[in-house]
């Protein structure tokens, strides 16, 4: 078992969801808190083609361990002030460094974002293993990590001076055979941060650590390990499905020129997704 915690979110991901729950338990996870819902208020805060249903088996099965919630939906007239009582640990003081992300969450931020954030937020809060040193990620049904990634998460369970593991992505935008390694430069992106106080959680889901009077982003202020490649795959067989995602909030969908210069894939795609591809 390795000493992370992991929030993940899903809505009608039925092509995916399966291969992922089976990358969650091959992480191990110490605790899994996940969301099935959208945080868009103007769909269905749960899904209805058949994902949620396989969830409640899995949280049911890893019962230990596991969660389930729905997405936290803010009102437009308190949206601000929600985030600033609600972005961070309960147990931990509200500072006015705060304010100004509350203001911008109010009056700038799509309300989209804000309830991403405030979802994991409110995941951040329940979890019952919640502690200085451990480590938490968020995740993603489509992103799925090489084997040699989760090897690497071992590091987790033995003292390092390391604070955040980072890896390349390699994105797959039509098929399995074809891929872009520039669509997505944040690194450190659905990884294992090492946890410290004053942790909060920013629209859209990043990690902040905050102090009286200013917050700075976790991944510029803290030693990073490379621990390799994952794969994110962003085409569907339900084309609807794909298109009702970029209709979501303010999301769009990307620009083709985020996927020039593909690279012929000649590796070997982790294992779950191996299994996935054969049937």
């Amino acid at each position: 078992m390795n000493n992370i915690i992991l929030f993940a979110t899903y809505w009608n991901e039925i092509e995916w969801i399966k291969p992922s729950l089976e990358q969650i338990l091959k992480i191990d996870p110490v605790e899994i808190i996940i969301c099935d819902g959208n945080f868009d208020p103007k769909v269905e805060n749960r899904s209805t083609d058949g994902t949620r249903e396989i969830i409640e088996q899995f949280v049911k099965e890893n019962s230990h361990r596991a969660r389930m919630i729905s997405a936290v939906r803010t009102k437009p007239i308190t949206r601000g002030i929600d985030f600033f009582f609600n972005a961070g640990r309960k147990d931990e003081s509200i500072k006015p460094s705060r304010l100004s992300y509350a203001l911008r969450s109010q009056f700038r931020i799509n309300e989209y974002r804000v309830n991403q954030a405030l979802t994991f937020a409110k995941m951040m809060n329940m979890s019952n293993m919640w502690e200085k040193d451990r480590w938490v990620m968020s995740y993603d049904s489509d992103q799925f990590y090489s084997d040699e990634l989760i090897d690497f998460f071992n590091i987790t369970n033995i003292q390092t001076d390391y604070d955040l593991i980072t890896a390349d992505e390699w994105t797959f935008p039509y098929d399995f055979e074809n891929y872009t390694d520039g669509y997505e430069l944040r690194k450190w992106n659905n990884m294992p941060h090492k946890i410290k106080d004053n942790m909060a959680v920013y629209p859209t889901r990043h990690f902040m650590i905050e102090s009286m009077f200013a917050h700075k982003n976790y991944q510029d202020n803290f030693k990073r390990i490379d621990g390799g490649i994952y794969y994110h795959y962003k085409f569907r067989n339900d084309e609807a499905r794909l298109e009702a995602g970029y209709k979501l909030g303010d999301r769009k969908p990307p620009e083709d020129s985020r996927y020039s210069n593909l690279k012929r894939f000649e590796q070997e795609h982790p294992e779950v997704i191996k299994r996935f591809i054969n049937g």
